[in-house]
């Protein structure tokens, strides 16, 4: 059995995108996630350019095991997780998007839109909760005209908690006898 993860980035991003396109106000904005080389910036006068960043263990793994017989059986660790995407907001709206974003983020609101989502690829939840985020602040960003735009960022902190399978041996029954050692194993002799 290949080692799998039950919480792929895709989903993590997939989830914050939904929220992002669930908040944000007429007209629509669009929300794209960055690192893509060679795609232009989206056309709207206002656009959203999110990158998962960072992530850091918040506690040590929680493991289990489930029995099956036949053997193999199942390992699974779980890892509590840190996961911090950076929005880059776009567009005279920037600061008012921004605004908008981390107040919901920082509200029930987020839990209860996160408890609420199913991943549209497995329909299952997923285990995703808003920590924190910065405040948003505005930094310089140079288009490919050498024109200064307007771009706003903050920093969006979630807990993820993947969880890592992979097989385990086991044994559920054991066969013990006794041998005579010196018999079995006879000694080598001693050279004088």
């Amino acid at each position: 059995m290949p080692v799998t993860v039950d919480l792929t980035e895709d989903m993590v991003t997939t989830a914050v995108r939904a929220f992002i396109l669930a908040v944000v106000p007429d007209p629509p904005v669009e929300v794209v996630q960055g690192q893509a080389n060679k795609v232009p910036s989206p056309m709207p006068p206002d656009y959203l350019v999110f990158w998962p960043i960072w992530r850091g263990r918040l506690a040590t793994n929680e493991d289990s095991g489930a029995s099956t017989d036949p053997a193999p059986t199942t390992r699974t660790m779980k890892q509590s997780t840190q996961a911090d995407i950076q929005l880059d907001l776009h567009g005279p709206r920037g600061a008012d998007l921004a605004q908008i974003i981390a107040t919901l983020w920082r509200d029930p609101f987020a839990c209860e839109f996160f408890d609420a989502w199913v991943d549209p690829g497995t329909n299952a939840p997923i285990s995703l909760q808003p920590l924190f985020c910065d405040d948003g602040h505005q930094m310089p960003f140079i288009d490919e005209n050498k024109q200064y735009e307007d771009r706003w960022t903050l920093s969006l902190s979630m807990q993820i908690n993947p969880v890592v399978s992979t097989t385990q041996q086991y044994a559920d029954t054991v066969a013990i006898g006794l041998i005579e050692v010196d018999a079995t194993y006879p000694p080598e002799p001693v050279a004088p």
